[in-house]
């Protein structure tokens, strides 16, 4: 049994710390840099690529898009094995444009999951004045867009 213990301690406490990180990045001044990002995903082993059209503001809808990238950097790591994704940042009228685009991955099949993580999130982008959607993409993959006004309430 002492060693089962240990593995079970060892993967308790590297998600317990695999957490504490994802929440330093998020707490940062520059939630949207790409190293910032990237890190999540090498953390998580999606390979992403960010492109950002425009310097990012930070503060409240800068910190919220962050969540929003996150949260879809886990779904990907956790449903499409292997995937890899593509992120889109930038500013269209006064508002932080946010898309995550992955691929699907290795895994021939699509899983779905039950989204709650997406739809947390989609009230907070709500209750800023912004809109999230995500769903399939016909071209196999999946995408999450965000639009965050800034400066957001």
């Amino acid at each position: 049994g002492g060693a089962l213990q240990t593995i079970a301690t060892t993967a308790t406490t590297s998600l317990s710390e695999l957490r504490d990180g994802l929440d330093a990045i998020e707490t940062s001044d520059a939630p949207l840099e790409r190293s910032r990002i990237a890190a999540i995903g090498r953390r998580v082993g999606v390979d992403v690529a960010v492109r950002a059209s425009t310097p990012l503001p930070a503060g409240p809808a800068a910190a919220l898009a962050f969540r929003v990238v996150r949260e879809a950097i886990v779904n990907i790591a956790r449903h499409a094995p292997g995937a890899s994704a593509q992120i889109h940042l930038g500013l269209v009228d006064r508002a932080l444009s946010v898309e995550i685009l992955d691929d699907g991955g290795s895994a021939a099949t699509l899983a779905v999951g039950s989204g709650t993580g997406l739809s947390g999130i989609a009230e907070a982008v709500a209750s800023a004045g912004g809109s999230l959607v995500w769903g399939p993409r016909s071209e196999g993959g999946f995408r999450v867009a965000a639009e965050i006004p800034e400066p957001c309430r």
